[in-house]
Formats: C-alpha cells, structure tokens, sequence
C-alpha cells in the first residue's frame, strides 16, 4: 500500500473523488477558468493557431486533418506531443490559413475523434 493510505479512509464520505474535487475547489484568488494544469484560452483574439487535447492516441495527422478539413486547416502545420518514452499525450495544435478559420473551427470543441471528445483552445506559432 501507499504511505498514508489505509482502507478505512477510502469508507469515509472524504475519502476517494469527493475527497480530490474538494481539494480542487481551493484556488488562490485569481485562478479561474482556463488557468491551471492542461486548461487553455477560449474566448479571446485569435491567432489562426489551435491548440487541441483530449485527441485519441492512436490519431494520425490524417485523421486530424479530416476532422477539420472544412475549416481550411493546412496539414503540414499539425504537430502532436509525446512522452519522452515514446507514447502519445493526446495533445497536439494545428494552424489555419486564417485567424478566421481557426476562430471558426472552435465550433468544433468537445465534438469526438474516435470515441474521445477533444477539447480545442486559442494558441500561437509558439
């Protein structure tokens, strides 16, 4: 077993998922929505650059493209991440021949590739 870890404290009404989304709703003054781990700008000035999460880790280029092929995307641009080890994270960005179109294919956020909804946020050639 884990160091601080015991049976009984995983009973108690503390204990488990509550436990951890009580946790999170402590945030220092300031720290709203888009702020913190894996989160991401929505709403604001757009670049023509999109920053994606939640992608399926077996997803291609190919795939990724087709998802926003109505939206002009340009498929060199696409870039995904992996683990020093090797494995996909599930993030990746892609860029669009206009600010426009990136701002347009926002429509797309939370709509599935796979069986996996991908969350879609404003990022920069950076």
């Amino acid at each position: 077993p884990h160091p601080g870890y015991s049976k009984s404290a995983s009973s108690t009404s503390s204990g488990g998922r509550a436990g951890r989304a009580s946790s999170d709703s402590v945030r220092p003054k300031g720290a709203g929505r888009g702020s913190g781990r894996g989160g991401g700008i929505r709403d604001g000035e757009h670049t023509g650059f999109l920053r994606m999460r939640g992608l399926p880790f077996t997803a291609t280029k190919g795939e990724i493209h087709e998802f926003f092929k109505r939206y002009e995307p340009i498929e060199d641009s696409i870039c995904l991440t992996y683990r020093s080890d090797g494995r996909a994270t599930g993030e990746g960005y892609i860029a669009f021949s206009k600010p426009d179109d990136a701002k347009s294919a926002m429509a797309l956020h939370r709509n599935t590739m796979g069986n996996r909804y991908i969350e879609l946020y404003i990022s920069n050639k950076e």
